[in-house]
């Protein structure tokens, strides 16, 4: 699903004054407008990204993926006039793109979904963490802690919330983020050793963290390239070699003309 469009975070929630309950003195109004991610539409109205998830779920899908070309800012009014009885919800302050690129948030469950107090996520991520030598790529910490618990049976996920920029968070180790472990289980351990092997940190930066992880994967596009362009050429001599092959067989196998002498 791709949308491209206007959008909101929304914090305005307009109710309505004649649904409400009453417990304890207390008046609990219905909220008639959604809130957080919303997409808008042409006559102003509401539609939240997670209502989307929701119906776009009921076709059984295989897999679902959702691209959204809107602002998520907030306090924006668009086609319809604002609400005559509404509440404004407390106010986000911005995190800057700059601030966002360092932000790695892991949840310990998913949207709207409760924690379990038996087999949390604390304790599975211990139990990853010790079974990986007390060190796990942030990467890879979702995937093994979300296998650990299906393989046992147990109904809940923890999600990943992170801006990646390159490989800005490609080679960070937790929980000891100044471990550098160049780990890639699709690159085999030969290169791992050879990559090792080959960084240095630059002389005028004392060994900076932030320029020995570019060095790194400046070094792993290199490879990437040099594998490349390697089995190309292992193809093209070994298909030569095929063809110059038959041919040396087509000549043995050739009968040699007779000659009559006279």
């Amino acid at each position: 699903f791709h949308y491209s469009g206007h959008g909101v975070e929304n914090a305005t929630v307009e109710i309505d004054s004649h649904a409400y309950t009453v417990e304890d003195d207390i008046k609990t109004f219905v909220g008639v407008t959604p809130t957080g991610g919303c997409m808008i539409g042409c006559a102003g109205k509401l539609y939240s990204t997670h209502d989307l998830k929701i119906e776009l779920l009921e076709s059984n899908p295989t897999w679902l993926t959702l691209t959204l070309d809107c602002c998520r800012s907030s306090n924006i009014t668009r086609g319809e006039e604002a609400p005559k009885q509404c509440v404004m919800l407390k106010n986000k302050t911005m995190i800057s793109n700059e601030d966002q690129e360092k932000i790695a948030v892991i949840h310990g469950t998913s949207d709207l979904h409760p924690a379990g107090d038996a087999n949390t996520f604390t304790q599975e991520l211990h139990k990853v963490y010790e079974g990986e030598e007390l060190q796990i790529p942030i990467l890879q910490i979702v995937s093994k802690v979300n296998k650990s618990w299906k393989d046992r049976g147990i109904r809940q996920i923890c999600k990943l919330d992170f801006v990646e920029v390159g490989s800005n968070w490609k080679f960070y180790m937790w929980p000891n983020p100044q471990t550098l472990k160049p780990f890639n289980e699709s690159i085999s351990d030969m290169i791992e050793t050879q990559t090792e092997r080959e960084i240095k940190p630059e002389k005028d930066t004392g060994g900076d963290m932030e320029n020995i992880i570019k060095r790194m994967s400046s070094l792993l596009d290199e490879f990437d390239r040099k594998t490349d362009a390697t089995r190309i050429q292992e193809m093209v001599a070994k298909q030569v070699s095929e063809v110059l092959g038959e041919d040396d067989s087509r000549k043995r196998k050739r009968p040699k003309r007779s000659t009559i002498k006279t």
